[in-house]
């Protein structure tokens, strides 16, 4: 799963936000049926909300329905505060915690963090700049 921040949700800037994060080829799910109409080199598959339809075939938003509440509930909660200086940070750490550790334990989740911390160096200086 993609995520990132974009200033509007017109049309130009979802498909563009699709062109630069997809693989040619995949398989694009909305909720939009007008959000990537017309999009080259990309299948899409949507479900129309406002009719009613939560499931279209292999068409579904669940993944992203509870994404969005579990990053909100994580704001207010452990985070407290998030500031709009990285939102886009904070929106792939969202993804990564809910999609590639979930299924782990607290300790698996801390090695895979640390490992992931090897060889790499941020400081503080660096990020808020």
């Amino acid at each position: 799963m993609s995520v990132g921040v974009v200033k509007a949700a017109d049309r130009d800037i979802l498909q563009r936000f699709v062109k630069e994060r997809v693989a040619v080829k995949a398989t694009v799910c909305t909720d939009d049926p007008a959000a990537c109409k017309g999009m080259a080199d990309t299948r899409h598959e949507a479900v129309n909300h406002s009719v009613g339809e939560y499931a279209h075939g292999m068409a579904h938003m669940n993944g992203m329905e509870s994404l969005w509440p579990m990053r909100k509930r994580a704001c207010h909660g452990t985070f407290h505060h998030l500031s709009g200086k990285h939102p886009d940070h904070h929106a792939r750490e969202s993804v990564g915690r809910y999609y590639n550790a979930r299924d782990l334990d607290t300790i698996a989740q801390m090695s895979t963090l640390a490992w992931g911390m090897v060889g790499k160096r941020l400081q503080c200086r660096e990020f808020v700049a």
